[in-house]
């Protein structure tokens, strides 16, 4: 009979029981590769009520850790106790799918970084800014150009740093946009620095914290939505459709963020991005005008 990754706590047949402590140091990064796989192989095997337990627990973990605290002692924690009786087994097709789409590296949920990384290796990061004028902060019309133009810059910014370019065009902007905004004098200092030092020992997590204190002090859903427009609309100058194509770039709903005027303008954007072949020329034409409409 073939052996089953040498622990004691788990059987060679169904039902199944992991332990808790490995899970941990899977969790925590202190397996070997070897061992690592093993684990994920057994979590291949059980209830979607264990796997959905490991997902917020890494979940968990990595917010502790980006906060600087210590790694969170997971093993410890009742909902595993609870979680890790004798399970029936699942197919292991789907919950490979679902434990590697759980356990992605936070970075890739940063969206703005996510866009980006979607567009077409061509692509780079525009080296003027998108719009011509620039309103005041004192009605309700800038508030809104102001949140489009940040998830605007957001996507810029994150393309520049992943074709690895000096173009500091979007963090610039960004720490010009930020300065007169209430609260946001120091993240727009640091957006300045960055831009000073080309993005210079800037990683990955540093700009996602940047970009989300960015957000925090504007409306979050313009936000997603300058953000989408701006990859969308260099991927149809690219003229790449594969962007549009399934679900993993979907346009944000905005509810009543935006007027009546946005809401068919975006309708007919879902529509066409939704066609096969996706008609790229309407595409761009709807992205530009919503980008002019709502940033300018």
């Amino acid at each position: 009979m073939q052996e089953s990754w040498k622990h004691p706590l788990i059987p060679l047949k169904t039902p199944q029981q992991i332990d808790p402590e490995r899970l941990a140091a899977l969790i925590d990064g202190r397996l070997s590769p070897s061992e690592a796989a093993a684990v994920r192989a057994q979590l291949a095997s059980v209830d979607e009520s264990v796997q959905s337990a490991f997902a917020d627990a890494v979940a968990l973990s990595r917010d502790s850790q980006a906060e600087g605290n210590p790694p969170l002692q997971l093993a410890r924690r009742r909902r595993w106790r609870r979680a890790l009786p004798a399970i029936p087994m699942l197919a292991a097709a789907a919950a490979v799918f679902f434990f590697v789409k759980r356990s992605a590296p936070e970075t890739e949920a940063y969206q703005p970084g996510m866009l980006a990384a979607a567009l077409p290796a061509s692509v780079s990061a525009p080296a003027t800014l998108p719009w011509t004028a620039t309103r005041g902060h004192d009605s309700e019309t800038a508030d809104r150009a102001i949140a489009v133009r940040i998830g605007v810059l957001l996507v810029d910014l994150e393309l520049a740093a992943l074709r690895g370019d000096t173009n500091m065009t979007a963090a610039f902007g960004m720490a010009a946009l930020l300065q007169p905004l209430p609260g946001a004098t120091a993240i727009a200092n640091e957006f300045r620095q960055y831009a000073g030092a080309a993005g210079s020992g800037t990683d990955a997590l540093q700009r996602r914290r940047m970009g989300l204190e960015a957000t925090r002090v504007s409306d979050s859903t313009l936000v997603a939505l300058g953000a989408y427009i701006e990859a969308a609309r260099l991927a149809a100058a690219s003229g790449d459709s594969s962007f549009f194509m399934g679900a993993r770039n979907p346009l944000p709903e905005v509810g009543t963020s935006v007027d009546d005027s946005t809401q068919a303008q975006l309708t007919r954007l879902r529509a066409a991005t939704s066609a096969l072949p996706v008609p790229m020329n309407e595409v761009a034409a709807l992205l530009n005008q919503l980008l002019h409409s709502l940033a300018s």
